[in-house]
C-alpha cells in the first residue's frame, strides 16, 4: 500500500508539472507574437522612411540588421538616427583606409590625394557626429515619445550634412583630377561614391521628414510600435 501510495504521488507531480507547461506555452505563443508584430512594424516604418531617399534598397539593407539591436526602432527619428550611425560607419572606412592603398601606389600625386581625402572624411565625421547629437538634444528636448523633428533641427541638419557633403565632394574632385587609374585608386574611390551615397540618403531623410510624418499614418503604424 506503501509503494502504491508513493506511485500515486509521483503520478500526481507528474500531472501538476503537465498542467504547469500547458499553461506556459499560450503565454509563449502571445510572446512570440508580440515580438513578430514589433519587428513587422519596424521593418514597414524603415521601408516607408527609406522610400523617399535616392538610394533606398542601400538604406533599407543597412539599417536592417541594425534593427537586431534596437527592435523597436519604429520612429522615424530613431531610424533617423540608425541612418547616421550607418552613415559614420562607412566614412571611418574611408579615414582609416588610405595607408592600406597608398602602400602599394608609387604616384606621390596619389598618395597625397588620398591623404587629403582621409583628413576631409575626418572632418566629415564630425560633421554626421554633430547632427547624431542634435537629433538626440531634439528628442530628448521634445521627449521619447515624440516623433517629429523641430525646424531649428531640420535645419542643423541641413547645414551639418551639407558641409559633410562638401568635403566628400572635395575628395572626390581631387582622385578625379589623379593621372594614375589604378585598381587601388579606383577601389578607394569607390569607397569615397559608397559613403557619399549613404550622406545622401540621411540628408534627404532630414528634407522630407515631414512628409515621411504624413505618409506613415501615424495612428497606427508610430502608435502600434509603441507598445
Amino acid at each position: 500500500m506503501d509503494s502504491m501510495r508513493t506511485f500515486d504521488g509521483y503520478g500526481r507531480v507528474d500531472e501538476l508539472q503537465h498542467q504547469a507547461v500547458q499553461m506556459k506555452r499560450p503565454h509563449q505563443r502571445l510572446m512570440l507574437i508580440a515580438i513578430s508584430s514589433i519587428v513587422l512594424v519596424a521593418i514597414l516604418a524603415i521601408s516607408i522612411v527609406c522610400y523617399v531617399t535616392r538610394y533606398p534598397n542601400m538604406c533599407f539593407s543597412s539599417i536592417l540588421p541594425v534593427l537586431e539591436e534596437t527592435p523597436n526602432a519604429t520612429n522615424p527619428r530613431e531610424i533617423l538616427s540608425l541612418s547616421l550611425q550607418v552613415a559614420v560607419g562607412e566614412l571611418l572606412k574611408v579615414v582609416f583606409s588610405p595607408w592600406q592603398y597608398t602602400y602599394n601606389i608609387g604616384d606621390e600625386a596619389a598618395k597625397m590625394a588620398l591623404e587629403d581625402c582621409s583628413a576631409l572624411f575626418d572632418y566629415a565625421v564630425s560633421h554626421l557626429n554633430d547632427s547624431i547629437s542634435i537629433v538626440a538634444l531634439n528628442g530628448s528636448m521634445q521627449g521619447s515619445n515624440e516623433r517629429s523633428l523641430s525646424t531649428k533641427a531640420i535645419n542643423d541638419l541641413k547645414i551639418s550634412l551639407g558641409s559633410a557633403m562638401t568635403r566628400q565632394g572635395r575628395c572626390l574632385d581631387k582622385l578625379d583630377k589623379l593621372n594614375e587609374t589604378t585598381t587601388l585608386v579606383e577601389g578607394f574611390k569607390g569607397l569615397v561614391k559608397n559613403s557619399t551615397e549613404f550622406v545622401t540618403n540621411s540628408l534627404e531623410i532630414v528634407t522630407n521628414f515631414d512628409f515621411i510624418l504624413l505618409i506613415s499614418i501615424r495612428s497606427y503604424i508610430w502608435e502600434v510600435g509603441d507598445y
